[in-house]
C-alpha cells in the first residue's frame, strides 16, 4: 500500500514525506488563501495576509516574496483543479467513482477560470514597471 508501514501487530501507519521540510511562509500564505476549499472573502484574505505579515515581521523579505509568488500560486491552483482532465488522475481518485466525469470537468474548468480571473485582476493592479 502506498505510503504505509505495517508494524508487527499488523497495524498500518500512514507516512507522507511529499511536503517534508519547511515551507516558505509566502508559500504557506499563498496556498492557504488560494486553496479551492477556502471560501475567503477579499476582506478575510487581506486580514489573514496582514496577520501573517505580523507573524513573519522578522523576515524582511516576506512581503516581497509573497507579492512575487502570489499570482503564480493562483495559476498553480488553476492547473491543479484541472487534474480531472488527465485520465491517470481521474482513474486514481476513488472519490470520483460515482461522479459524472464530464460534469466534473465543467465544474473544475469554471473554478480554474475564476482563479485565472483573480490572477488577471491582481496583475492589472500592478504598476507597469512590475508586470
Amino acid at each position: 500500500m502506498h505510503n504505509t508501514i505495517e508494524n508487527g501487530a499488523g497495524e498500518l501507519s500512514f507516512i507522507d514525506f511529499e511536503y517534508f521540510g519547511w515551507d516558505d511562509p509566502a508559500k504557506l500564505v499563498a496556498d492557504f488563501t488560494w486553496h479551492p476549499s477556502m471560501s475567503l472573502t477579499p476582506a478575510h484574505t487581506q486580514k489573514f495576509i496582514g496577520e501573517a505579515a505580523t507573524i513573519f515581521k522578522n523576515d524582511p523579505e516576506f512581503h516581497d516574496r509573497l507579492r512575487l509568488v502570489y499570482p503564480l500560486y493562483g495559476l498553480r491552483w488553476a492547473l491543479i483543479v484541472l487534474n480531472c482532465f488527465i485520465d491517470e488522475n481521474w482513474s486514481r481518485q476513488r472519490a470520483t467513482e460515482n461522479q459524472n466525469r464530464d460534469q466534473v470537468k465543467v465544474t473544475q474548468l469554471q473554478i480554474a477560470v475564476k482563479f485565472v480571473e483573480r490572477v488577471r485582476t491582481l496583475l492589472d493592479g500592478l504598476p507597469d514597471d512590475v508586470s
